[in-house]
């Protein structure tokens, strides 16, 4: 049995609480053996980690040290995701990056230089091993409900994800290239164009933000795809009671999601059922599990270059609510 051996840089919440529990449900065919982070807190919850060999305080320190490691994960925020991402996989490491990269798609481009860095480097979108999403996509690749015409993905959160560590709450900050946009429309955008079986060809949006030097908490974005379907993603920190609203409309039915590790549901007229498709399973362990199966960098969607697209989709949404505002930043 093949054993993956794992190192994360950044042990943050979204390790500690989704990662670390998706790589732990697949012991022993992966073990995390190395952490590294800037926060001594951080350091000694993971020195308490039998499993894990090196602790580290910098990603210097690490290179230092150049553990034997199989995939290392990047799990930072945006500002150093990127950077980091690329010298990992510049010594030679396999890197499997949280998003987003960086602030803009030419900023990680950038950053990841030549085409043989880029290459190491696999993006954590998740979103795509949500059982709901999974039994989605295959309704709408099988035409169970037509050719697809209007996606609605709404999710208005109470708040941003609060993270661990030095800086819990990087998400409002401009500097650290925070927002709802960025943060959570992120995983829409990747999975609109699987959702509507078409790429996306415009985007624009409106966002608005609590004070004029805070990054956006409400954004609303529509995406246009090459197909006339359009999607359209709300997102939002300020909503203490919000149902999400998942769904996919064709010419002959639609489609419900339901939810992470939960089912979609079909109907094409006759009512509400329940498609067929594996359920109680969260997405980053089945994320984890293909990768076992087929290795990092053999999937187009967890490719850096999906990565970079969701970046350019993601510029012109910002550009579009700068035009609005006139102020040349989000707001």
């Amino acid at each position: 049995m093949t054993r993956l051996r794992v190192g994360i840089v950044g042990f943050g919440s979204i390790v500690e609480l989704a990662h670390l529990p998706a790589l732990r449900a697949l012991a022993p065919r992966i073990a995390v053996e190395a952490v590294v982070d800037s926060s001594e807190e951080r350091r000694k919850t993971a020195t308490a980690m039998p499993e894990v060999r090196l602790v580290a305080a910098s990603v210097d320190d690490f290179l230092r040290t150049a553990p034997s490691l199989d995939l290392v994960v990047s799990a930072l925020p945006p500002d150093a995701n990127g950077v980091t991402a690329g010298r990992l996989a510049a010594a030679g490491y396999t890197v499997l990056a949280e998003k987003p990269l960086a602030a803009t798609a030419a900023e990680a481009r950038q950053i990841l230089g030549d085409a043989e860095t880029a290459g190491r480097v696999s993006m954590v979108h998740n979103y795509f091993f949500r059982t709901d999403v999974q039994a989605a996509v295959a309704a709408v690749r099988e035409g169970a409900i037509g050719a697809v015409r209007l996606t609605r993905l709404e999710r208005p959160d109470g708040g941003h994800f609060v993270g661990s560590g030095i800086d819990p709450h990087w998400r409002r900050s401009a500097q650290r290239h925070g927002g709802c946009l960025r943060d959570n429309a992120y995983h829409w955008i990747y999975l609109a164009p699987a959702l509507c079986h078409s790429e996306i060809d415009d985007a624009t949006a409106r966002v608005s933000s609590r004070r004029s030097d805070e990054v956006e908490d409400v954004g609303h974005a529509v995406l246009r795809h090459a197909n006339g379907a359009l999607t359209t993603v709300t997102t939002a920190w300020c909503a203490i009671s919000a149902r999400p609203v998942l769904e996919v409309h064709g010419e002959t039915g639609s489609l419900r999601l339901l939810g992470d590790e939960n089912a979609c549901e079909i109907n094409t007229g006759a009512g509400w059922t329940t498609l067929p498709g594996r359920v109680g399973v969260n997405s980053y362990e089945q994320m984890y599990r293909h990768l076992l199966d087929v290795g990092a960098g053999a999937d187009e969607r967890l490719s850096v270059q999906s990565g970079l697209r969701v970046l350019d989709v993601l510029d012109q949404l910002y550009a579009a609510a700068s035009d609005h505002h006139g102020d040349g930043g989000p707001r």
